[in-house]
């Protein structure tokens, strides 16, 4: 998806009366955070958008990797205007270390905005001590984000947006489905899934669902083509994917970090947004 339409899709929300927060890495608590009134915009892909990254390199070294780079020039750019908020998690020691440098540019141009972080220990969460600080810290977030955006939290509300994201997490993998029975090209799945990045979880059950319907009889009964798995943390370029299935190959499944490992698994129980986060991080 073009810079632009990137910026107007989220501009587009803005207007309409939507508070968006901007999250990165690639697996935020949306649930929470769409609970709690706000829409969850994960920024990611970016990479190819910037030929430059002018603002990016007032504050991160050049062998900094792309997508660190690209995420500061986009929120040092586009932040002060379309974004209600940010929040970010350690996933990595460039996203541990761009809190403070965001803040302080942002700060710099007058457009400073509320930023929220957690600690995902990175030893095991069935390990007492680390669980008990990790549902201490998704506490400390619910409390942050009901002071700055003025709304208390509801357990009705937090199992309702569950029950969103639970739903989609099963279309997805509906869909990764007709893909595999040739059904839909893998090219089309990667272009509906991405889209879903940069819009209300509301408004991609109905892309996910209208391309199900569209696409649930479109197999030919005849085919049996050679199934082989992509992996990464990006998916191909279209015209890689495009030159595979051209050979007569089918993406029948994907261990993509913006994909499967997004939508793979979703906790049964929903007692309380520590639990539920405890189990997510721990088995995603």
């Amino acid at each position: 998806m073009p810079i632009d339409s990137i910026y107007s899709a989220i501009k587009g929300l803005k207007n309409d009366g939507h508070r968006i927060i901007g999250c990165f890495p690639l697996y935020p608590p949306a649930e929470l955070l769409h609970s709690m009134g706000l829409t969850p915009i994960t920024l990611w892909g970016l990479r190819d958008l910037y030929r430059n990254v002018p603002l990016s390199d007032r504050h991160l070294q050049a062998y900094t990797c792309s997508i660190g780079r690209c995420l500061t020039e986009f929120v040092l750019r586009h932040g002060g205007e379309i974004l209600d908020g940010i929040f970010m998690y350690n996933a990595c020691d460039t996203l541990r270390n761009l809190p403070e440098i965001l803040q302080n540019g942002l700060a710099e141009q007058r457009n400073a905005l509320p930023l929220f972080r957690l600690h995902i220990p990175t030893s095991p969460l069935s390990r007492p001590a680390d669980a008990e600080y990790f549902r201490g810290r998704v506490h400390r977030l619910v409390r942050e984000l009901e002071e700055s955006f003025g709304k208390s939290f509801s357990i009705e509300s937090f199992t309702t947006s569950v029950g969103l994201y639970r739903l989609q997490r099963e279309l997805a993998s509906r869909l990764q489905e007709l893909v595999a029975i040739g059904c839909i090209s893998f090219n089309e799945f990667c272009r509906i899934m991405s889209a879903g990045n940069f819009l209300p979880v509301e408004r991609h059950l109905e892309m996910l669902r209208n391309a199900r319907e569209q696409n649930d009889t479109a197999r030919d009964k005849d085919m049996d083509l050679p199934k082989i798995m992509v992996s990464g943390i990006l998916p191909p370029s279209p015209g890689i994917i495009e030159c595979i299935e051209n050979a007569g190959l089918s993406v029948a499944d994907n261990d993509i970090a913006i994909f499967k490992r997004t939508y793979s698994y979703t906790p049964l129980s929903v007692t309380n947004p520590e639990d539920y986060y405890a189990d997510l991080y721990s088995n995603h």
